[in-house]
């Protein structure tokens, strides 16, 4: 139970009548009075809060959220008392959550419930819950306020952005273009057999039947699509080179969303999809096949963060090496530096002996930001000469890399998800898996 501002209001212009005391000693009476019947009024307005029962309030949010998403969240507040009550409400919501209409004052009738509406965003994956709801009731008059805190949790769960993969599901084997990702088309080639047709102008004639030509007398030709029961196996790096934020998301939540994407190509596309962590948290599941599988990745994966550790590719390698015995394509996503070359090395060898290895490496804003930069003084000087040294040295080492028969990907991680998923589709059309 406190004062209100409307209480040190009237409080205060009592004292200043009190001061006209001073002038007209006659007024001491009318005064003190008015003091009576202030401190009489205050009283009756205290027991009139204080009798009243206590608001009613529970919260209405979903269990599964979205980085990035914003979502409303309702609360509903009951007003059980016998008068018309302002009411203020904050609301104990997780650190990670970006708010807007956060507090909130409202007026609600005697005996009449309202719902109290506002904007939560995650800014983080993982387990989050919200916590008490406060409320503060005004009395009748204005001149007191009662706090109560009524307990009542939410637990949620955050998972990484779907907007990337709703936003390309038109993809598809029956697509041929979609967002910026584009299929090359070669019609009736593939590396698997699919039916026999008539022939059509401009198939090869390589394509022709002869047996089943010469049967039904017209040309008929092989179709073939892409080799589906193929697997993909994302390696993921989880160290401390995926702490880098950028704009709103790290490199790894940026690294999450293109897996995801390429994930869900791939599941259509008829392949089984699985993924190794290494570095903070390791942990290994085996490629499965079936749209199902998007929810068992993301139940693995929203959870997961990276830690400021430096990260041991040979020894991912060598795990994944011993864990996946049949071919796969294999996709590294990480941050690939000159000092990890001789690592790498070893690492890529053990694992282009039996798979096809993508290697998605996240290249810094930042450095190509600093060479835009005009030079106009000594340290703008020398962080351009840094940059142009710390690129030049990225380069020679993704060089070295290529020339193992490594395919690579140097990419911002605004391109990473078209990057990876143009790659995929480049590498079921050549039919090297």
């Amino acid at each position: 139970m406190r004062p209100a501002s409307k209480q040190l209001r009237y409080l205060s212009l009592v004292v200043a009548l009190g001061l006209i005391i001073l002038v007209l000693p006659q007024a001491f009476q009318p005064w003190l009075a008015l003091v009576a019947a202030f401190i009489l009024l205050l009283m009756i307005d205290l027991v009139r809060l204080w009798r009243a029962p206590a608001p009613q309030a529970n919260r209405r949010i979903g269990s599964t959220l979205a980085v990035g998403v914003a979502r409303p969240v309702t609360i509903s507040v009951s007003n059980t008392s016998s008068y018309k009550a302002t009411i203020d409400l904050h609301d104990h919501y997780p650190e990670i959550m970006q708010v807007a209409d956060q507090p909130m004052q409202r007026v609600i009738n005697a005996g009449s419930r309202i719902n109290l509406v506002y904007t939560a965003t995650p800014m983080a994956r993982g387990r989050h819950a919200f916590g008490d709801i406060d409320l503060r009731v005004h009395s009748p008059r204005g001149w007191w306020m009662r706090r109560h805190r009524i307990e009542t949790h939410n637990n949620v769960r955050v998972f990484p952005n779907f907007a990337s993969v709703s936003k390309y599901a038109v993809l598809g084997v029956e697509s041929e273009a979609a967002s910026g990702v584009q299929f090359r088309q070669r019609r009736g080639e593939g590396s698997e057999f699919h039916q026999l047709r008539e022939y059509r102008e401009g198939d090869t004639f390589r394509q022709i039947d002869w047996k089943a030509t010469a049967r039904l007398t017209r040309l008929i030709t092989k179709e073939y699509q892409e080799e589906r029961d193929q697997q993909i196996v994302f390696l993921v790096d989880t160290g401390r080179r995926m702490l880098t934020r950028e704009g709103e998301l790290s490199h790894f939540d940026h690294t999450l969303n293109a897996m995801l994407l390429l994930s869900y190509v791939a599941l259509r596309q008829g392949d089984a999809v699985g993924f190794q962590t290494f570095g903070a948290d390791e942990r290994w599941v085996k490629p499965r096949k079936g749209m199902t599988t998007m929810s068992a990745l993301t139940r693995q994966l929203f959870e997961l963060e990276p830690e400021e550790l430096a990260v041991d590719y040979q020894a991912a390698a060598t795990a994944l090496a011993a864990r996946q015995k049949r071919r796969a394509l294999v996709v590294l996503l990480t941050n690939i530096r000159d000092e990890d070359l001789d690592d790498l090395k070893v690492a890529f060898g053990l694992l282009c002996r039996r798979h096809v290895l993508l290697v998605a490496s996240i290249r810094e804003p930042g450095i190509d930001d600093v060479l835009e930069r005009p030079v106009t003084d000594f340290h703008s000087a020398r962080d351009y000469a840094a940059a142009h040294h710390y690129l030049q040295a990225r380069r020679r080492t993704l060089e070295a890399l290529n020339a193992r028969g490594v395919i690579l990907e140097d990419t911002s991680c605004d391109d990473l998800p078209r990057a990876i998923a143009r790659r995929y589709l480049d590498i079921k059309r050549a039919g090297v898996l």
